[in-house]
């Protein structure tokens, strides 16, 4: 075992003592930073899930588009390989792929009077993630496209997480809605008509109904808790419409990690933490490299910040 990964063990025994985050930075030489201390205590629980074994955590997807008819969607998916079929209006689990109409979305070119959404089955792991990849490559290549209207929402199953887990879960990202904000577009932040932000009058409410699973009153939040009930699923609402799967596919791993890190957690005071930038919130929940440099230049684009090539 590593020196660091010795300090790492060290900090997670402190903190089960009860030990403050501030008491075992001193302690361990971290010195004036409890937040050092909290990452390692993190650390040390991933390690131990990593070093065990864990059923991989499943998620499922909708994306919502315009300007191909449904025929046109299914021969493209089809063509690549993915089970799918144009199920009209519904809100049905299917074992395959389906295309639906919504309502909500500007429907030109659809031939329906409405626009459209993939939503996948449940999917799962590295193979999950490249059905998905190909799945939204492929309907962007038919010449599907998107606009404000429309949206992205990733459903992540919570099963094996308790109500600590749970609310740590959902308290991870909102209580971090500044940060995730910068890695969505403009027109996702402060959504007041489908993915609103949570306010400090009733995220305390919400957190409650994510811990219980008894989901809430509301599901137009940037995460909604009213899936827990039903599918047993945070969804996660907040990301703008995009079919282009390097970019979906890495804001799922980031909510697969964050998942990952709730399920370790042992006390609620884990899904208060809130971090000063993208890159070290990214950090704290072990995100792999690959994805994390992919969020961080996607978080230059969005909000004009130039980084190194």
């Amino acid at each position: 075992m590593t020196q660091r990964n010795t300090r790492h063990e060290e900090a997670l025994a402190l903190r089960n003592s009860g030990m403050s985050y501030g008491a075992i930075a001193r302690q361990l030489g971290y010195g004036n930073y409890p937040s050092a201390a909290r990452y390692a205590v993190m650390a040390a629980l991933r390690n131990q899930v990593s070093t065990t074994t864990v059923e991989v955590r499943q998620f499922g997807v909708e994306a919502e588009f315009y300007n191909i008819t449904p025929n046109q969607a299914v021969a493209a998916l089809q063509a690549v390989g993915i089970r799918v079929s144009f199920e009209g209006y519904t809100h049905s689990i299917t074992s395959d792929w389906k295309i639906v109409t919504d309502g909500s979305v500007t429907g030109r070119n659809t031939g329906q009077g409405t626009g459209l959404e993939l939503v996948s089955p449940i999917l799962k792991g590295e193979e999950g993630l490249l059905e998905l990849e190909k799945a939204l490559n492929a309907l962007d290549e038919a010449g599907a496209k998107v606009n404000t209207t429309c949206g992205l929402h990733v459903h992540v199953d919570t099963a094996g997480m308790n109500n600590v887990q749970r609310k740590n879960f959902f308290n991870s990202y909102v209580r971090n809605q500044e940060l995730m904000d910068r890695l969505v577009s403009q027109s996702r932040r402060n959504n007041r008509n489908y993915t609103m932000p949570y306010s400090p009058s009733n995220i305390d409410v919400y957190a409650e109904c994510a811990a219980t699973g008894r989901g809430g009153n509301n599901r137009y939040f940037t995460v909604n808790v009213n899936s827990l009930p039903k599918y047993g699923t945070l969804e996660f609402r907040q990301h703008q419409g995009t079919l282009n799967g390097k970019k979906v596919v890495a804001w799922v791993q980031m909510l697969l990690a964050i998942a990952k890190t709730a399920s370790v957690s042992t006390l609620e005071t884990e899904g208060l933490m809130t971090y000063p930038t993208v890159a070290e919130f990214l950090d704290a929940h072990n995100v792999d490299v690959t994805t994390k440099t992919f969020l961080l230049r996607r978080e230059a684009q969005l909000n004009r910040v130039s980084v190194a090539a």
